[in-house]
């Protein structure tokens, strides 16, 4: 019961700090995260940051314009209307004897293979998802190479990572790995980024940490 108290302690002094200005967002997530059990230490259990932007295609960038902002009302995997129809729907279908086991996604927002996925450009995370796929890389069009491209696929489950706002290397393919052609051709190396971020990783990030504040 005494940890329960602190912890809920921790939590209560955070928020007070966070709502009055003394403490940023993105360190007030980590500390939601540290008390969720979520570690570095453990790539089962890696700490979860949100999708903060929705607008990956514009050549600027106005973080004053709310559409430029996912839409924080629903999850991940429910950011338009008619998705959110079909879980419904979905949802619904479930017979009465299944109440029990009613849900409306059944994937989950990070595992492991997520974070081997974000960080395939550095090692260890390179070594870890080789393995996973029987000691080479994966399809070159299922690998992380196109960060507009990929929120359209997240917006079906995935959110990110912390180090996707603070760690431009993750973005790029600094150990010269060859990753292949995808299936229209292209050469997969450092990730593509959106106009907005002159195509700079460090200024991405920038630009990311930004806006989760």
């Amino acid at each position: 019961d005494s940890t329960i108290m602190d912890i809920n302690e921790v939590i209560e002094k955070s928020y007070d700090k966070w709502t009055n200005g003394h403490l940023d967002t993105y360190s007030y997530l980590m500390i939601l995260n540290t008390i969720s059990g979520r570690t570095y230490n453990d790539i089962a259990q890696y700490p979860v940051y949100p999708w903060v932007l929705s607008n990956y295609h514009s050549k600027e960038l106005d973080l004053n314009d709310s559409d430029s902002y996912r839409d924080f009302l629903y999850p991940i995997f429910a950011q338009d209307s008619e998705t959110r129809e079909n879980l419904k729907l979905k949802y619904e279908s479930f017979e009465e004897d299944q109440k029990e086991f009613k849900y409306h996604s059944g994937s989950h927002y990070s595992n492991a293979g997520f974070v081997c996925y974000y960080l395939i450009r550095i090692k260890p995370f390179s070594q870890l998802a080789a393995e996973v796929q029987g000691e080479f890389f994966d399809t070159t069009d299922r690998l992380f190479f196109n960060i507009g491209a990929f929120y359209r696929v997240s917006e079906k489950y995935q959110e990110l990572i912390p180090d996707i706002y603070t760690t431009p290397e993750i973005l790029i393919n600094l150990n010269k790995f060859y990753f292949g052609l995808n299936s229209e051709g292209n050469n997969i190396d450092n990730v593509c980024l959106p106009p907005w971020a002159s195509h700079s990783p460090r200024l991405f990030c920038k630009i990311l940490k930004k806006a989760i504040e």
